[in-house]
């Protein structure tokens, strides 16, 4: 169903009237800068700017930063240092440049815990903790949200205790921790209600959303999403609203793919929906500079294409497969010049890696395995294995189509090799993993068997001073407890050395069927290089035609 003009008009409005509020303050404090003299005022005036216009254009919050930061450091002015630097880091942040934006964050929250900057300490552990969750350090991530959990309840800053709930359920919900991920976002949802913060509300409402679509439950999702998408529109939040449009997006696309192929109508329903979702994100963040938006949405865009692509040639309709792939390829190369400009070089990789997929499927397996490998070149410089195994497994189906089978041979080797080395290190992990535990145990239990011993020693010398008739009664008593507790301890040994024995089993039963995969694949090759070879009598034949010639 089309939304009445009216509705349009409407939203529109909304989220001018958001803009033209945020602009507002940004003219005050532009026109306080005009009278400023050197001095604090205009430290706080430029860093004001820098806070107001860190989403919706970070290169100006970043070089009106750098500007408050120059001029602090002139004055000695330590507060508007650690605030330059933290939203420095930021801007850098919402530019996509995640590596980068390390130095300025770390350097904010040093100097706001050296210097019992606590609100400002809280507002960097924030962003570090989101910097670190893009690179996937969830550890850390959770290590940081922790820490500015206690530094806000401190500060009975409940606002900002919602928003960190929120980061800390995304997180589990990153991990396939759902249910911490759940009781995480309905507290966020539970605090911004009582402080009837409705931005906050349509964020918890959003990420709801996002579990609910992590669990397969699309419905749900959807559901929460519209929620979302609801207060937005009311309260005009641009940014959050394009992140709504995104994600229904998604969950159309998804309900497209769960849709059996006999229902082509409804199938194709859904991918309208989808795309119609998706150009509403893009038309609502347009003029906002966010690159790893954009390149996420015009992703999903591509995965649509090359979905509807396969569906069409599923169908014998080969020309709409074609257009579809290439409508993909044309919006893969979108994504591929927007990880260039923010020098994200994960995201580079798996970008080239999607291109060389699609150009297999329209069978421009050459061109393909240009694209791999580069992806592979730069997967290699990160160190991404996943990346690696992925491309050396594709390039291998190529070659294995192009009839290069000792190419693709090379390639499937190389594919087991990085497979059997993320399978060893895992189980390595987990072996080190429980012999630490099991040393800690003993440790543990000996540091216990020593301090009864100490106290027990001390108790009968205490007795023997009283009474010298409870000596022997008393030794008896200790003489128990400690056979209980060598018994203990013997049995907790053989126990872990019962789990260590099954794991190394385990290891070595993984290690044989490994062997054997190598083994196969070695005489397989062979079988093709005995079936290229010719026999001894086409040889033999040769050699006799060869004689009479002569």
């Amino acid at each position: 169903m089309k939304p009445s003009p009216f509705r349009l008009l409407i939203v529109l409005c909304l989220l001018v009237l958001s803009s033209s509020s945020q602009n507002r303050i940004i003219d005050s404090l532009s026109t306080l800068l005009k009278t400023d003299k050197e001095d604090t005022n205009q430290v706080n005036h430029l860093n004001g700017i820098s806070f107001e216009c860190r989403a919706t254009d970070p290169v100006k919050a970043f070089e009106t930063a750098k500007q408050a930061e120059a001029l602090a450091g002139k004055l000695n002015y330590l507060k508007g240092v650690t605030t330059s630097n933290v939203w420095m880091g930021t801007a850098i942040l919402n530019q996509g440049k995640t590596e980068e934006s390390f130095s300025y964050l770390n350097k904010g929250n040093e100097l706001a815990k050296e210097y019992n900057f606590p609100s400002l300490q809280s507002k960097a552990l924030i962003s570090l903790a989101i910097a670190n969750s893009n690179l996937g350090n969830f550890k850390e991530t959770l290590a940081g949200l922790n820490e500015c959990i206690k530094i806000l309840e401190v500060l009975k800053d409940k606002k900002n205790i919602a928003n960190v709930y929120t980061l800390i359920g995304n997180t589990h919900n990153s991990q396939g921790n759902y249910s911490d991920a759940l009781t995480y976002q309905l507290k966020s949802l539970t605090l911004r209600r009582e402080l009837k913060d409705k931005n906050g509300e349509a964020a918890s409402y959003n990420n709801l959303g996002n579990v609910y679509k992590s669990l397969g439950n699309l419905s749900e999702a959807l559901g929460y999403y519209r929620k979302a998408e609801k207060l937005n529109i009311e309260t005009g939040n641009k940014s959050w609203l394009a992140n709504n449009y995104a994600n229904i997006s998604t969950v159309y696309y998804q309900l497209a793919l769960a849709t059996q192929l006999t229902e082509i109508k409804t199938q194709e329903s859904y991918f309208v929906e989808a795309r119609q979702a998706a150009q509403k994100a893009l038309d609502t963040k347009a003029g906002i500079n966010d690159a790893n938006f954009f390149a996420s949405v015009y992703h999903n865009i591509a995965l649509m294409d090359v979905s509807q692509g396969k569906f069409a040639r599923q169908r014998g309709d080969k020309k709409l497969a074609n257009e579809k792939l290439n409508e993909a390829l044309a919006s893969y190369k979108k994504v591929l010049e927007m990880r260039e400009q923010t020098h994200n070089k994960d995201g580079l990789s798996k970008v080239l890696g999607n291109i060389a997929i699609v150009y297999g499927e329209l069978g421009k397996y050459d061109e393909g395995r240009k694209y791999f490998l580069e992806s592979l070149k730069i997967s290699e410089e990160i160190g991404s294995l996943e990346q690696q195994k992925s491309d050396y497994r594709n390039m291998a189906t190529f070659d294995s189509i192009q009839g290069n089978y000792k190419n693709a041979f090379l390639n499937y080797q190389m594919f087991i090799r990085l497979r059997d080395s993320m399978d060893n290190k895992e189980n390595t992990e987990k072996m080190i993993s429980a012999q630490l535990n099991y040393e800690f145990e003993v440790k543990r239990t000996a540091d216990s068997v020593k301090t009864m011993e100490r106290e027990n020693s001390e108790h009968l010398k205490h007795e023997q001073e009283i009474k010298q008739q409870k000596l022997y009664t008393f030794g008896g008593i200790i003489g128990f407890a400690l056979m209980i507790v060598v018994a203990a301890v013997s049995f907790k040994a053989y126990r872990q050395k019962q789990k260590t024995n099954a794991i190394i089993t385990e290891q070595k039963i993984r290690l044989e069927v490994k062997q054997k995969e190598v083994m196969d694949s070695i005489e397989y090759a062979k079988r093709i290089q005995t079936s290229l070879m010719p026999n001894d009598k086409y040889i033999q034949k040769k050699l006799d035609d060869l004689k009479r010639k002569g």
